[in-house]
């Protein structure tokens, strides 16, 4: 694991997207494509936004699913794919970098059966895995749509929860062993009030929340905060 304080949001957005492109790169160059994990949140706008500067050749072979999704049309403001669309893929597709085929919303308007079965299995059609997860915990150590004190399928697979504790309740959601499963995953606690999270994340002797034991069974995890620890 890598921690790297870095001085305001600014600063957290610039470093994050200059990760994901490295990461992105050596990912093609060593095995010709890449699955990139998207997910909400304020904290991940700004990575967005300046990742969508960067011109790499990788985009081409870069395939962009989402690690949760709200119970929502993509096109309502609290879509996850909607503020990954404005700030990275729609300036992206203008630029021609990539291609709409490499886009894989999730689709949420059938069952939540049909809609978690289908998008493991598209998922499966890629590897089963993401390469690199972009994540933002929440003031309760979140990640994705895992929380705390909730119970999840114990295999790799897309879920669905009726009663998030967060609006809107309806939400899909990557398993953790399938995030766990990830090569790499960039995560940002920004803000004082991700604070508390962090500093029970990085303690050595507490007892570690499922969200938590999630990110520490990844291959390679980094952690963007400005909070000083």
């Amino acid at each position: 694991m890598k921690l790297l304080v870095l001085k305001n949001a600014e600063a957290i957005a610039e470093t994050g997207a200059r990760l994901a492109a490295d990461i992105l790169r050596d990912r093609i160059a060593r095995s010709g494509s890449a699955v990139l994990g998207l997910a909400g949140g304020r904290s991940l706008a700004g990575i967005y936004r300046a990742l969508a500067e960067y011109q790499i050749p990788a985009w081409k072979n870069t395939h962009f699913f989402w690690v949760d999704e709200r119970r929502v049309a993509l096109t309502d403001p609290q879509s996850n794919y909607r503020l990954a669309e404005e700030l990275l893929l729609r300036p992206l597709l203008k630029r021609g970098l990539i291609a709409t085929e490499n886009i894989h919303p999730v689709q949420s308007s059938d069952t939540p059966e049909l809609v978690t079965q289908n998008y493991t299995l598209k998922l499966n059609r890629f590897g089963g895995y993401f390469d690199l997860v972009l994540l933002g915990a929440g003031e309760d150590g979140h990640i994705a749509a895992v929380f705390p004190e909730y119970a999840y399928s114990e295999i790799r697979e897309f879920t669905y929860l009726d009663n998030a504790p967060k609006a809107p309740p309806q939400r899909f959601t990557a398993s953790p062993a399938l995030l766990a499963a990830s090569r790499c995953g960039i995560v940002v606690y920004s803000g004082e009030s991700k604070r508390k999270a962090l500093l029970h994340f990085l303690e050595k002797s507490a007892d570690k929340t499922l969200p938590e034991r999630t990110l520490r069974e990844m291959k390679s995890l980094i952690i963007l905060t400005d909070q000083k620890v």
